[in-house]
């Protein structure tokens, strides 16, 4: 496992917060979600450019 330290400045944090607690995830739980999206999505991209 790979470890990723992500800088914010307080209003952002605050705001990502704010949008993590509407989907009742942590602010951990929401950038987990966001990256296992994209890696979807690019992992589609990548398999249809291919064909």
């Amino acid at each position: 496992m790979r470890e990723i330290i992500i800088k914010l400045n307080g209003k952002d944090y605050h705001d990502f917060l704010k949008i993590s607690n509407e989907y009742g995830l942590s602010v951990e739980e929401k950038i987990y979600e966001m990256i296992y999206v994209y890696l979807i999505v690019q992992r589609k991209r990548f398999k249809q450019s291919r064909l």
